[in-house]
């Protein structure tokens, strides 16, 4: 309803979440090399890793393939906990890593 009284109904939108598009951390904690399985949809993929402060301290970007494992060499990080952003095709995941 509208501030002067008057209502007209809005066109039904649906949308369809696609749960397919989402990275797999498959060493978490990690030690030197931190391996992630990206969706075989996925085709351009951007890698940040930010520290406890918020600072970007490693950044990769790259294309992924049909079902792709990509090995990020972090060994050169200090023992910590770290949060890794991924961004595929314009959709964004954020996983809590460690490093020890």
């Amino acid at each position: 309803m509208d501030f002067n009284g008057n209502f007209e109904y809005s066109d039904i939108v649906t949308f369809q979440k696609n749960e397919l598009s989402k990275p797999t951390i498959q060493t978490n904690p990690f030690t030197s090399a931190l391996k992630i399985q990206l969706p075989a949809n996925a085709n351009k993929v951007q890698y940040k890793l930010y520290d406890a402060t918020g600072s970007i301290v490693y950044k990769k970007n790259g294309f992924g393939n049909m079902a792709q494992i990509e090995s990020l060499n972090l060994g050169f990080l200090t023992n910590g906990v770290y949060v890794l952003e991924i961004n595929i095709d314009g959709m964004i995941h954020t996983e809590k890593v460690i490093k020890y």
